[in-house]
């Protein structure tokens, strides 16, 4: 009985699978630890021809699992290194390898390529494009220039000149082109239309009519292809219209007043020969005493003899 007890106790040891034997005593070669534990998966034996067989762990090799495998030499596909070529280089370690990633790469086998446009690096609305290890901008149409759009561009100094009839004054990202009276147009490469026209009398020259004779736009009172012609109705200004209205009360007042004033000096004429033609008894008293008075005749004077 002790000796079954003793065997079932052994049978619960981990390391029972290393015995045999009807008392598990006759003791396997896995049973010393031949393999190398820490690399090893599985140790297997043959009692019977008391030899065994180390099965190793990834990156190991040899038959106690104790040589290591270079990854970044052996041919054996299960065992290779799995960096991507032109992107990493293998480098062996103990049991495994290392990716070292070329600029540019990242990844545990160097199989993703860093996107340097995801950190924004065009400035000014310049548009990124991603590049092994690199990036480019494209500047077109900001009025930046630069490896990231970060310097102004003079356009001004520009060859051939961008104002073509003008002169240019540079500004941020941008410019202008000052055209004078006889151009237009953001470059001054039109010409004005209404710079050889010249409206007479207050009238303004239109540049967006096509036709030249019709450009003139002229007061109410002037008509022609530069305003030249009066309007017969017009009295000079404006108005007129007002004129006609007032004109011939004025006239008619002006009539009445003339008439009033005859009038009344026909009636003063009238008046003055009514008093100075016929006869007035009172006058004539008057008139008549005092003639007859200052016309008697005065006596001669007396002859005095000597």
């Amino acid at each position: 009985m002790d000796l079954v007890f003793a065997c079932r106790l052994i049978l619960w040891d981990p390391y029972t699978d290393l015995c045999s034997g009807r008392l598990c005593d006759i003791q396997g070669p896995c049973y010393f630890n031949p393999c190398e534990q820490s690399q090893t998966q599985e140790c297997i034996q043959s009692v019977q021809y008391n030899n065994y067989t180390c099965i190793c762990q990834k990156g190991w090799q040899g038959k106690n699992c104790t040589e290591d495998v270079n990854e970044c030499t052996t041919r054996d596909p299960n065992e290779k290194h799995q960096c991507v070529a032109g992107q990493g280089t293998c480098r062996n370690t103990n049991g495994s390898y290392t990716c070292d990633c070329a600029p540019g790469f990242s990844g545990q086998y160097c199989e993703t390529d860093i996107n340097e446009c995801d950190n924004t690096p065009c400035l000014h609305g310049g548009v990124c494009t991603d590049l092994v290890n690199n990036f480019t901008c494209n500047c077109t149409g900001t009025g930046y220039e630069g490896m990231t759009c970060e310097s102004d561009v003079d356009e001004c100094k520009q060859s051939p000149p961008v104002c073509h009839h003008g002169n240019c004054s540079n500004t941020i990202s941008n410019f202008t082109c000052i055209c004078g009276d006889r151009w237009r147009g953001q470059f001054c490469d039109r010409e004005n239309p209404c710079y050889n026209i010249s409206c007479q009398n207050g009238g303004t020259c239109q540049e967006n009519v096509a036709v030249a004779e019709e450009r003139c736009a002229c007061t109410a009172d002037y008509e022609g292809a530069r305003c030249e012609k009066a309007l017969r109705s017009s009295s000079g200004g404006g108005g007129s219209d007002l004129k006609v209205i007032i004109g011939p009360i004025v006239g008619g007042i002006v009539v009445i007043i003339i008439i009033i004033v005859v009038v009344a000096l026909l009636m003063s004429a009238r008046s003055k020969r009514a008093t100075r033609g016929a006869y007035s008894p009172s006058a004539q008293e008057n008139a008549g005493s005092r003639v007859e008075n200052g016309g008697v005749l005065k006596k001669p004077p007396e002859e005095r003899l000597i």
